[in-house]
């Protein structure tokens, strides 16, 4: 009787056992997922595994709650208010936007209280915090767009893209949501842009065996189709917005699509056939098991003794990937 199960039963429904059958198409968050940790990915996104939470212990309003409230509040201000404008006018009306800004911050702020419980005060501090922290990258922000034009925000793609050559040629369809496009000043550039809240790495040309996808795959999709843009001038960029009010901006140029064209090549190939057929091995490193969400499900000791001892040929590669920077 399925009925006697419950979301906490651990046990899976009839039907459930096929949550990780081949897909047509990959989000490009997954396939990071994947290349961080096959089994935090299979826990994570396919057994919808979440940590628990006691909101009379938490102190601090958690990262990815503040990062989604600010692209929130960006999506909304970009798209409404400056997506096709003549940034001059916009900036002579900076004011306005920056209390618009607060207006929208405050909304969703709102909206997460329900399904973000913490106490007031810290929810009020949070939101002190983030309301200096859009101002300023508005202020700064604006001020660097002379010349450009913000022609899109929240982009959602879905591309089939083809890498390597001849016989050795992979296709992968992906999709996901671009934060943000411009038009360079140049007519005939594009920039990709993806807001971080958090740290972000100031080397966005390594691909790090797969884990800093975003860049080069949104860039490759959005040249894909569009006719009369120069691949090799046109770029994408991680846009850090930092508390302190100054934007940190690391990015790639489409040369590095044509560099990097068989290392995508390969990770992608890898990552996606272990997706599809279902192949979940823990990895344990040091720097992703600290801040793993769904630690407390995985008894890193035995899986590190595991990873040492095995001889597992399909470890090993996915271990080599992790040369692949």
């Amino acid at each position: 009787d399925q009925t006697a199960y419950s979301a906490w039963d651990g046990v899976f429904l009839r039907g459930e056992s096929d949550a990780c059958q081949k897909s047509p198409e990959f989000p490009v968050t997954d396939l990071e997922s994947y290349a961080v940790c096959p089994f935090r990915y299979w826990l994570q996104k396919v057994l919808k595994v979440t940590p628990v939470e006691e909101p009379e212990l938490v102190v601090e309003i958690p990262p990815h709650v503040i990062g989604s409230i600010i692209h929130k509040v960006l999506e909304e201000i970009y798209g409404e208010v400056i997506v096709g404008k003549e940034i001059g006018d916009v900036i002579e009306n900076i004011y306005n936007i920056q209390e618009i800004a607060r207006q929208k911050l405050q909304i969703e702020a709102d909206s997460w209280r329900r399904k973000c419980p913490a106490p007031q005060v810290i929810w009020d501090l949070a939101v002190s915090v983030m309301e200096t922290r859009l101002s300023n990258f508005l202020r700064n922000d604006l001020a660097e767009l002379s010349g450009i034009k913000v022609i899109s925000t929240e982009k959602r793609i879905s591309e089939d893209l083809v890498f390597g050559e001849g016989s050795e040629t992979l296709s992968v369809k992906i999709k996901g949501s671009i934060d943000r496009i411009d038009e360079l000043a140049d007519g005939k550039s594009i920039r990709i842009i993806d807001y971080k809240t958090g740290s972000t790495s100031t080397k966005p040309e390594e691909l790090r065996g797969g884990q800093r996808l975003q860049l080069p795959l949104y860039l490759k999709a959005m040249l894909k189709n569009s006719s009369g843009i120069d691949p090799n001038s046109s770029i994408a960029e991680y846009v850090q917005i930092k508390p302190d009010g100054v934007n940190k901006r690391y990015g790639i140029s489409g040369q590095m699509l044509v560099d990097r064209d068989e290392d995508l090549r390969r990770i992608l190939r890898f990552i996606t056939n272990g997706i599809t057929n279902r192949y979940f091995p823990p990895i344990p490193e040091d720097s992703n098991c600290q801040s793993c969400p769904v630690s407390s499900a995985c008894n890193r000791l035995s899986r590190m003794k595991y990873f040492n001892v095995t001889e597992d040929s399909q470890i090993e590669a996915l271990v080599s990937l992790r040369g692949i920077n």
